[in-house]
């Protein structure tokens, strides 16, 4: 029904708000306006309904959708319990659940006479069931009180001195037993054999013998026996044995495998014996060796051996005679021979005779043949009387190649009894003898002369050129040699003199002479009475000399063909035989192709009066400007008899 303002009925049917259209209107008395009647839109109403739910932040519950229900039988995802329905189904399910739990422990209680701890009567149940003890022998097992079934009883000593296990059939003192296991029983059912087989038997499980034991006793504690310091100890510590057969043994690493090996001694030399063989045959340890003989004279240039082997293993040495002067060898004929094989070749003359000669070996020299090849350091092989050289052919390079000889090694000084190569002489400005020259010495003559080492670049190229000077008195004048004039006397055994020198700044000429001379000679400065020399002066103009003098009597030849220059450094050398009857002067312009020149045999100073020095003296007779000698080595070498 619907009723005015005075509350009084309009006879009109009351609507439900799910019937009213949003577009309907409600009358409402208007507080604000004395009551007045007023027209409300339903969709008004409804939003300011709606903001209180918001405002609420949640859905207000429907109480049309609470259950009073304490079955809770609904089982319904709409409908909400009351307080008082949920005690109700609360206390429900906690008495079903204490009578379950009742009932299992009922279930439980067989066997449990009184109430009380239940889980701890069944654990002593349970610990019980199996019980077992154990006594020192057969009287105490009797004398036991057994409590209860199954019952287990260890007997230590069961009247044998063995153990034995029984069980019991009976309760209380002297209860029965039954034996169930004892170490006789054991052997009965398996024996010692059986078992050690059936062990053994196993994956990894190996036989640990006698033996084995008897190794693992002979180890020291704590020994690492694969330690290379034990190992190196125990060897060095090992007895020495004086004498080697060739059953005795050597230890190897063999290189198949990684494993130890031994070797006999026997086995041991022949392989080494195998691999020297390949590195030394005929050069002084092959199988064979064969000695040919030869006269020669003259260059030698693709000189074939007569019957030589051309066999790898066969040492060739070839002894060398001399038809009349010494001579200059170039190369060999190799045709044939086998790469790798040694050639020596020894001058098979004498040092104190009168055949007394020398041959010297050019490097890598010759029209044709296989050359011989060194390492040049400024002198060549002179091969003097008794010497010996040996070469090893190298067909990959199509040489002979030096290996080794008794007079000429890696070192140049090697062929002499004194030699120096001037690298590093101090410089003087004057006075007397001076130091720094290796062997030799410096002495001042007259006149402000002096000395100093230098590196010539042009135009020889030599390292360690010493240059001495006569400064610019007219008759200044130095030398460089031996400290004594009359050191030495010829005769008396074969002599090597070897230098490398020249002018270098002007050669003589009638305002500014002088005289260079090299060689044996028994006077520092001026006139010798005793020499064997190269020389140059004014009377000779551009060429070389040859000069022996003997008690002041001179024999003086001019070396055809060899020029004196500044431009060049020749190599001078002066050979004298063993008795001195016989001097020969050999020459090089540029170290590599040499000359045997003039031979003197008279004016040779011979006897125990003629004594004498040796060096290189520069001298001048007329003028005031300088002129200086250049020096790059000088050598000596006697073969003198100590008798």
């Amino acid at each position: 029904m619907a009723y005015t303002e005075d509350k009084k009925s309009t006879g009109l049917d009351l609507l439900t708000w799910a019937q009213l259209a949003n577009d309907d209107i409600i009358t409402v008395g208007d507080a604000s306006d004395s009551g007045r009647l007023k027209g409300v839109l339903k969709s008004q109403i409804q939003a300011q309904i709606d903001a209180k739910q918001d405002a609420l932040g949640y859905a207000a519950e429907n109480t049309g959708n609470k259950s009073t229900d304490g079955t809770m039988a609904g089982n319904s995802d709409t409908l909400f319990p009351s307080q008082k329905a949920t005690r109700t189904f609360a206390e429900a399910k906690k008495a079903e659940a204490n009578t379950y739990s009742d009932g299992l422990i009922t279930a439980l209680k067989d066997g449990v006479a009184t109430q009380g701890n239940t889980l701890q009567k069944l654990y002593n149940l349970i610990l019980g069931a199996d019980a077992e003890d154990y006594v020192a022998n057969t009287a105490a097992r009797d004398a036991y009180n057994i409590p209860q079934l199954p019952f287990t009883l260890f007997v230590i000593d069961d009247g044998d001195s063995k153990w034995a296990k029984y069980q019991a059939t009976t309760t209380g003192v002297g209860a029965t037993f039954v034996k169930i296991s004892d170490p006789d029983l054991l052997n009965a059912v398996m024996s010692a054999s059986a078992i050690k087989a059936s062990y053994e038997s196993n994956a990894d499980t190996n036989a640990f013998t006698n033996a084995l034991l008897s190794k693992l006793n002979a180890i020291e504690a704590l020994a690492d026996v694969t330690d290379a310091g034990n190992v190196g100890s125990s060897i060095h510590g090992a007895s020495d044995k004086a004498t080697p057969v060739d059953a005795d043994k050597i230890a190897i690493i063999n290189s198949v495998g990684n494993v130890l090996n031994t070797v006999s001694l026997t086995n041991f030399k022949a392989f080494l014996k195998t691999y020297f063989d390949t590195l030394y045959t005929g050069g002084g340890g092959s199988a064979a060796r064969e000695v040919i003989s030869a006269t020669l004279s003259g260059t030698q240039t693709n000189y074939s051996i007569s019957g030589v082997s051309t066999d790898i293993s066969v040492t060739t040495e070839l002894r060398v005679a001399f038809t009349s002067g010494s001579f200059i060898w170039q190369s060999i004929d190799t045709t044939s021979w086998e790469d790798g094989k040694y050639l020596t070749i020894v001058n098979d003359t004498v040092s104190d005779a009168s055949g007394a000669r020398f041959f010297l070996v050019e490097n890598q020299e010759g029209a044709s043949g296989t050359k011989f090849r060194y390492a040049f350091n400024g002198v060549p092989p002179i091969i003097m009387p008794g010497d010996s050289i040996t070469w090893k052919l190298n067909t990959t390079d199509g040489f002979l190649d030096f290996v080794c000889s008794s007079c000429f090694g890696a070192d140049a000084g090697d062929s002499f009894n004194a030699y120096s190569d001037f690298v590093g002489g101090p410089a003087i400005a004057s006075g007397g003898a001076a130091n720094g020259l290796g062997p030799f010495a410096g002495i001042q003559g007259s006149g402000s002369s002096a000395y100093t080492s230098t590196f010539q670049a042009s135009p020889v190229n030599a390292f360690g050129v010493l240059e001495i000077s006569t400064h610019t008195s007219s008759t200044g004048a130095f030398f460089v040699g031996s400290s004594n004039a009359a050191m030495m006397r010829g005769g008396v055994g074969a002599a090597l003199f070897l230098t490398r020198a020249t002018p270098s700044t002007a050669l003589s000429d009638g305002s500014n002479t002088y005289t260079i001379v090299a060689g044996f000679n028994d006077a520092h400065f001026g006139a010798p009475v005793d020499a064997v020399q190269w020389k140059y002066d004014q009377s000779a103009a551009t060429v070389w000399r040859t000069s022996t003098i003997s008690n002041s009597t001179e024999t003086v030849n001019d070396q055809s063909g060899f020029t004196v220059s500044i431009t060049t450094m020749p190599y001078l050398g002066i050979f004298c035989n063993g008795n001195w009857t016989n001097i020969e002067f050999f020459y090089s312009v540029d170290g590599q192709t040499w000359v045997i020149g003039n031979a003197h045999t008279t004016n040779i100073p011979t006897g125990s009066s003629r004594t004498f020095g040796f060096g290189i003296r520069i001298q001048k007779s007329v003028g005031t400007t300088a002129r200086l000698a250049a020096i790059d080595l000088m050598g000596v070498r006697t073969m003198h008899i100590r008798a």
